[in-house]
């Protein structure tokens, strides 16, 4: 009988966890439609790699290509279709972090972890864009389910999830492999852990999972290994350490990610857990994600680290302080951390309505959109200037205008191509797009869009003229101008 009334609270838990995920997926499908926002130059890469189905990418693993060549294969190319996996990604993500509290703790922990996740203020501010996290934390959170599941009762399907999740990780962004040693600390903490780490299906389950990234690699080798390069200048090691500023911006930035009382209360058990003693599910939790945060802290200390840098950290984060807040808290912690970041999730829905110049009474430095402006107006200024002239074919100068002009471009008869500085690519659109690599088109026209009012020289000296055609608002209502040139005749 008690068995049966705990599986019908569970049951009644996980209906109320949809519940609950469905009304606040809907209000961000919503939101997302109204979103006024152009792409921001790395969401157009990405849709630009998911038109280029392949195993690697200059900077990242396939998968987030992948997963927005579904969704705009379904559902079209506008922002909001590029966009849409986010949403989706993290309530399935919230899911899977209901999952693992029902089965580390019970269901009641569950669903709070479950509904603390979607209202998690990064959760709230990446389901606007399109970033390799969303693929990444989908994974982690059914690994971590997958491992808690089969530390209680060792069933092979387990094993499966786990590999699977594992390996699609991967492929989603390199962070995955921190799994790893969040697993060795686990081992070291722990009894079952010190278990986990002699049973050779699990291990042979992380190696089936690492077996995922073999095409990965194989196009890395065959493409220089530029995402590993890419990654080391990511970590810029070189000049900068003791970089204590950049440590104190990046753990602040840790309050805004997971919310202020969220990460407050984690910091707080860590140091209380550590003198009173953590339970054995308690220490997994740690396990999970201080290794991350202390990686990355480091990281920030040596150069700079990003707020999101961290983000595997905060399913455990999540869970360790849901079962906090129920078990030894009072409630108003959890309802004031809850409002908090309620508040922020509706602040967030609006003002993406309102993303575009002058939209809000803020000064462009202060405009979290200010970034994403420019992308339409400047495809349509070089789509006209082409017409005009009878041109093709477009030649940009930086990876960020690479992308904004393919993207803006899309249903325009032209062709862009980008400029490599040195030997060696830079992005992907160098890799990919080099107009080096093209001598067959000596003696072609180009469209050159600059910053400056001049063509860099370096540019400018491989063709036979070069004249002002057009000029356009950086965005607008800018007082910044772009200048449109036409590059007469390439001599390779």
């Amino acid at each position: 009988m008690a068995e049966k009334q705990d599986a019908g609270s569970a049951a009644s838990m996980a209906g109320r966890f949809w519940l609950f995920a469905g009304f606040i997926l809907l209000l961000r499908v919503v939101s997302l439609w109204f979103n006024n926002a152009p792409l921001f130059f790395d969401e157009a890469q990405y849709w630009v790699w998911a038109k280029e189905p392949a195993f690697g990418y200059f900077s990242k693993p396939p998968l987030l290509a992948w997963t927005i060549a579904g969704f705009t294969g379904v559902c079209g190319d506008s922002e909001f279709c590029v966009r849409l996996a986010s949403p989706v990604l993290h309530t399935l993500t919230g899911f899977f972090v209901f999952q693992a509290g029902r089965a580390l703790f019970d269901a009641r922990i569950g669903l709070i972890a479950g509904i603390g996740w979607l209202l998690l203020p990064a959760v709230s501010l990446s389901s606007t864009l399109v970033s390799t996290d969303v693929p990444l934390l989908l994974c982690w959170s059914a690994t971590l389910w997958a491992l808690i599941c089969y530390r209680q009762d060792g069933a092979a399907k387990w094993l499966v999830l786990l590999a699977l999740a594992f390996g699609l990780g991967l492929n989603a962004k390199y962070a995955m492999a921190y799994f790893l040693l969040c697993f060795v600390l686990h081992a070291v903490l722990t009894r079952e852990g010190r278990g986990l780490l002699k049973d050779w299906r699990l291990w042979t389950a992380f190696a089936a999972g690492l077996a995922f990234l073999i095409p990965n690699l194989l196009w890395q080798a065959q493409n220089q290994f530029t995402t590993v390069a890419h990654t080391g200048d990511n970590i810029g090691w070189g000049g900068h350490f003791p970089n204590l500023a950049g440590l104190g911006e990046f753990l602040g930035s840790q309050f805004g990610v997971a919310g202020p009382i969220v990460f407050a209360v984690y910091l707080i058990a860590l140091f209380r857990l550590w003198r009173e003693g953590a339970s054995s599910e308690q220490k997994l939790l740690i396990a999970f994600s201080l290794p991350v945060l202390v990686l990355i802290s480091f990281q920030a200390i040596m150069s700079k680290a990003y707020a999101n840098w961290a983000a595997t950290a905060f399913p455990a984060v999540v869970l360790l302080v849901s079962e906090l807040f129920v078990r030894r808290m009072p409630g108003v912690w959890m309802r004031v951390s809850n409002g908090i970041h309620a508040v922020v999730f509706a602040v967030v829905a609006v003002i993406a309505a309102y993303a575009g110049p002058g939209e809000l009474p803020l000064a462009e430095k202060q405009n979290p959109f200010s970034r994403m402006w420019g992308g339409p107006e400047l495809g349509q200024a070089v789509a006209d200037v082409a017409r005009a002239e009878g041109i093709e074919n477009v030649l940009s100068g930086s990876r960020k205008r690479s992308a904004t002009l393919i993207y803006y471009l899309r249903d325009e008869p032209l062709t862009v191509y980008a400029w490599r500085e040195g030997e060696a690519p830079g992005d992907h659109f160098e890799l990919t797009r080099a107009l080096q690599d093209r001598p067959d088109l000596q003696d072609t026209d180009f469209i050159y869009p600059a910053n400056g009012a001049t063509v860099p020289q370096e540019v400018a000296e491989h063709f036979a003229a070069v004249r002002l055609a057009g000029e356009v608002s950086e965005f607008v209502g800018s007082d910044k101008l772009l200048r449109i040139f036409v590059l007469e005749g390439y001599r390779p």
